[in-house]
């Protein structure tokens, strides 16, 4: 007796907890009879499908069909329960508010004592905000946040897909890689705004052109895109495709009464032709790009093999460069400026050489472009102020006076490290006082940001820095900008002076520039003298200074001291 009432109490202990699980579980649990009318919910169910218990009774358990699946869906699903007696997968239902919602189920089959159904039981748990945070990470992860443009990775595995594709099926596909031209001048000058601005209505114009169906476009990061193409697969009509791609990115943006006009570079691979590895593809694309740029811009460039041997050369070239300075291979050499009315010395140009030890001198031509392209330049241009400042309190204490120095400063410099306190700090090092050292911008490199480069300027002669404007003529700045900057110096570039005494327009132009330098009390420099007949009429024009192969070519600092000596010995006479 007491053995059958402990039996009796372990049952009903038993069904209270089952009933506990029932009514406690996170998990939504329906019960229905073999014609899938409902029996029984629990709180889960209610809570979940927003169906209240007295609500769900008595319903048929198709009340929360979403209409987001077909026939076929629920056909293989009932016949997966009658094979297997149960069955488990995601399944969109609609709430009472008429909201879908996914869910993942587990439906199971109960049966009688003879084998027949007698009921299911369903449980299921909510998976929409799950899932939706699955597609937050998932758009994080392949798109851009600012255009809706997939990303480089996105576009990566669709690249590695096409060519999969491609070599099974023979076909072509083109990637064309975009970089707006000099995007970065807006950005600092017009603020970002703008500049995002333009991106997003730039993205839009671009999936205008494709086949969406075929095609993708990406934001690589900044202002390059890389397009997929495979609606178009012959070479011919991909370069017509390209340049009407310039045509639609070349319409002007328009923003708050502000106009915006805009060209981009393009670079172009083709499957299989120049590689049958995505990102050897992607790869060369990029270099095409670049050898766009380095035609002028606005250029749309296909690769070519002679391309691969550039890039391994600028490659080894970087390589090179990072050696260079760490083994201290390069040197300054030295340009006397001269006085064109006393001929005395004024100072002279410092430039950078480069003597590789196996490849012997290596031009600034070939290394400083490269040398902005990778930021090198900032160490590189830190030695030489260091070593301008070093030589000129070596030559002060030598000669007993100061001559003053022409560092050139890169615009990476400017904008990507602290020009003015490197100069203070290497005056104060080598105790110099800031007239023995001079600073040279390009008159591009001044019209690449305005507002921060006056900034720079003023904070330099604040010091007591003189600044110049090198290669004066070639940066397309008018009378009105240059008011703008507080320079010191300007120089005439030597494309004026070389062909003045042959062309009156040269002539004409030098002698503008002269007056206009006179006119905003400059002191004028001309590069590039190298006849008497040259350094004449400079000197009739007044203008101020002249530097060039007449007076003297670039030398180390051994053979400067020897021809100064001489120089002072002739002036003297």
């Amino acid at each position: 007796m007491h053995h059958l009432f402990s039996q009796l109490t372990e049952t009903h202990s038993l069904q209270q907890l089952l009933i506990q699980l029932f009514n406690h579980t996170d998990e939504g649990v329906m019960i229905s009879d073999n014609n899938g009318v409902i029996l029984s919910v629990n709180p889960a169910f209610s809570q979940i499908t927003g169906y209240a218990y007295d609500e769900a009774i008595g319903q048929r358990i198709n009340m929360l069909k979403s209409d987001h699946h077909d026939r076929s869906f629920y056909a293989d699903l009932w016949h997966e329960l009658s094979r297997q007696d149960h069955w488990q997968g995601k399944i969109w239902n609609r709430r009472k508010n008429g909201e879908v919602y996914l869910q993942k189920s587990h439906i199971s089959v109960i049966r009688d004592q003879s084998g027949n159904i007698s009921h299911y039981i369903s449980q299921f748990h909510d998976m929409t905000e799950l899932k939706r945070h699955s597609d937050h990470v998932h758009q994080l992860a392949y798109y851009d946040a600012l255009t809706g443009l997939i990303n480089r990775s996105m576009i990566a595995e669709k690249v590695a897909a096409t060519v999969n594709h491609c070599k099974r099926s023979g076909n072509s596909f083109a990637l064309i890689l975009l970089d707006l031209d000099r995007f970065k001048l807006i950005n600092d000058t017009q603020g970002h705004d703008y500049g995002d601005q333009i991106l997003k209505e730039l993205s839009q114009r671009l999936l205008s052109c494709v086949d969406n169906d075929l095609d993708s476009v990406a934001r690589l990061g900044g202002d390059e895109f890389l397009l997929l193409i495979q609606s178009i697969q012959n070479v011919d009509a991909i370069a017509r495709f390209a340049h009407q791609l310039q045509q639609v990115i070349a319409k002007p943006y328009l923003f708050e009464n502000k106009r915006f006009d805009i060209s981009a570079s393009l670079g172009i691979a083709m499957f299989p032709n120049d590689g049958v590895d995505g990102r050897v593809l992607m790869k060369r694309a990029d270099m095409a790009m670049y050898a766009a740029k380095s035609e002028g811009r606005n250029k749309v460039s296909f690769f070519v093999s002679e391309l691969n041997e550039q890039t391994q050369r600028r490659m080894q070239i970087e390589l090179d460069l990072r050696h260079a300075l760490r083994d201290q291979q390069f040197s300054l050499h030295y340009q006397p400026k001269i006085d064109l009315e006393t001929q005395k010395i004024s100072g002279v140009e410092a430039l950078i050489r480069w003597q590789h030890p196996d490849k012997g001198m290596i031009s600034p031509v070939e290394f400083i472009s490269i040398a902005e392209e990778t930021d090198l330049i900032i160490p590189i241009g830190t030695w030489a102020m260091e070593e301008a400042c070093r030589q000129a309190a070596q030559w002060q204490r030598e000669f007993g006076f100061c001559l003053p120095i022409a560092v050139n400063v890169s615009p990476v410099q400017l904008n990507k490290s602290d020009v003015v306190g490197m100069v203070q700090s290497m005056l104060q090092k080598y105790n110099l006082k800031p007239s023995c050292i001079q600073i040279e911008l390009t008159e591009s490199t001044v019209m690449q940001n305005p507002s921060e480069v006056v900034a720079i300027i003023k904070d330099l002669q604040h010091m007591g820095v003189d600044v110049a404007i090198d290669d004066f003529g070639t940066g397309y700045s008018s009378l009105a900008q240059l008011r703008q900057f507080p320079v010191n110096v300007m120089k005439i570039d030597r494309a004026f002076v070389q062909n003045m005494t042959d062309d009156i327009h040269d002539e004409a132009i030098a002698r503008t520039i002269v007056q206009l330098g006179q006119s905003l009390s400059m002191n004028l420099v001309a590069e590039g003298i190298e006849t008497e007949e040259q350094a004449d009429m400079l000197g009739s024009m007044d203008c101020h200074h002249g530097q060039g192969f007449w007076f003297a070519k670039p030398m180390n600092q051994e053979d400067l001291k020897t021809w100064l000596i001489d120089h002072y010995k002739n002036i003297n006479k």
